[in-house]
Parts: C-alpha cells; sequence; structure tokens
C-alpha cells in the first residue's frame, strides 16, 4: 500500500517538477505546488472521459510533500543538491486525519496487561522490551531459540540482515518468556515448538493480536488505537 500511494505520488510530483534541475527547485516553488494540489479537484477515468470530483485530500497532498522531500534527502546525500528545500517549507494547511503515533506509556503498558488474556500480556511485555518484530520474529518463534539461562534469543530471520541476531533479555522479558514458555505446553505436533502456540497454534495469536491489544485497552475506558508492525527498538510501538 506505501509503495502504491509512493508511485500515486509520483505522478503528481514529475509534470511539476521532472523538467526542473534539483538546484533550481527552492522552497517557494514547492510551497506554490502544494497550494495548487489543495485546490485541485481529483480526476476518476470514466467510459467518456475524465470527470472531477472532490478536492484533492491534504493527507494524499502530504503524502506526495513527503515523497519529495525524500527525494531530495537522497540527493543531499549523494551531493546532488546543497541543501534541501523542504526543511523551509510550511504545510499550508492543518492535517486533521494525518496519523501520529502514540507511544505507550509504562502506566498505560500495565493497564493493557490488566485487562489482556495472559498470553496476551506476554506479548505487550516482550515486544516493548526487546522490541522484536511481531508477525516476523516474534509469533513464529521456537522454543529453542530462547536461552533463558543467558536472557538471550536468537533470531534467524529477519527483515533486515542486521536482524539476525542474539538479542539480549532485560529481567521484565526473561519473566514474560517463561511464563509464556510454561502455558503453551508440550502442544501438538510443529505447533508445540512454538512460544505461542495458544489455543494450538500461532496462527491464532497472529489473526487476533490487531484486535485484543485495542479490545483490552479499551475495557479501561482509554480511547481506541491499533498495533503496528513493530521495528526493531526499545520503545514501544504499540499505537
Amino acid at each position: 500500500m506505501t509503495h502504491k500511494a509512493n508511485i500515486t505520488a509520483l505522478k503528481h510530483l514529475m509534470p511539476e517538477f521532472a523538467e526542473r534541475k534539483l538546484a533550481e527547485i527552492d522552497a517557494d516553488q514547492i510551497e506554490h505546488y502544494l497550494r495548487h494540489r489543495l485546490r485541485q479537484k481529483n480526476r476518476v477515468r470514466t467510459g467518456s472521459g475524465y470527470r472531477e470530483t472532490t478536492l484533492a485530500k491534504p493527507t494524499r497532498v502530504h503524502q506526495e510533500f513527503r515523497v519529495l522531500r525524500r527525494i531530495f534527502s537522497v540527493a543531499v546525500k549523494k551531493k546532488l543538491c546543497p541543501a534541501n528545500p523542504c526543511a523551509a517549507v510550511e504545510f499550508p494547511t492543518s492535517l486533521k486525519g494525518l496519523f501520529r503515533p502514540h507511544y505507550v506509556t509504562w502506566s498505560e503498558q500495565q493497564r493493557i496487561e490488566a485487562f489482556a488474556p495472559l498470553y496476551l500480556a506476554n506479548v505487550v511485555r516482550i515486544i516493548t522490551e526487546t522490541g522484536l518484530r511481531v508477525y516476523k520474529e516474534l509469533t513464529p518463534m521456537r522454543k529453542g531459540q530462547v536461552d533463558l539461562a543467558n536472557a538471550v534469543v536468537w533470531i534467524p530471520e529477519s527483515k533486515t540482515p542486521n536482524g539476525v541476531a542474539e538479542v539480549p533479555l532485560t529481567d521484565l522479558a526473561v519473566k514474560a518468556f517463561r511464563s509464556q514458555i510454561e502455558i503453551s505446553g508440550p502442544g501438538k505436533r510443529l505447533c508445540g515448538e512454538l512460544v505461542f502456540n495458544t489455543f494450538g497454534c500461532t496462527i491464532f495469536v497472529r489473526a487476533t493480536l490487531p484486535g485484543l491489544v485495542p479490545a483490552a485497552w479499551r475495557m479501561n475506558g482509554s480511547r481506541s488505537f491499533f498495533v503496528r508492525g513493530t521495528p526493531r527498538c526499545s520503545r514501544s510501538t504499540l499505537r
């Protein structure tokens, strides 16, 4: 979806900036483009030609601005232009619908764990302590990858080459892994080797995690949010 959005953004950026040199594009020209796009209507292809519909959404125009800013960042790194003109650009309108992350505090995390099933509380505790990616690294994890005695887990496959490594565990993460291994039990067939084989298979955890964490969050009266795949970091990326 992100790649598709970037391609769509380039379709609007190319007619405006493709014929100009990078050094010739300044902040004023970019702001002029953004204002023009916010006043421009979307065009939909029909059987009889193109038809104009509603105005372009600010979030879509902001996506185009982010793509352009990234292009200039790469150009500066490769010394194709002296500076990024997007740094001096102020987006011409407020973005009410633009998503901004909410970083879960320790007290909020404790409330989530209090209302969540035990295996889900273990998931929350592990990903906030280690930064493991939920779907790529945590849910397919096997018990043989967990070394509680030395407080490390082995990640044999990751999204990036640097992610293939031993990840150290904090005391809280060790307790969460030990609790999860105890409740998972021997299991059946291949699922028995998995750390998260709750209800017989890790597929259940993968399918229900995005809904169960927000549900536990709402049970204590807090606002809604959703779960995003976690990058490798030390901060909580539950949003």
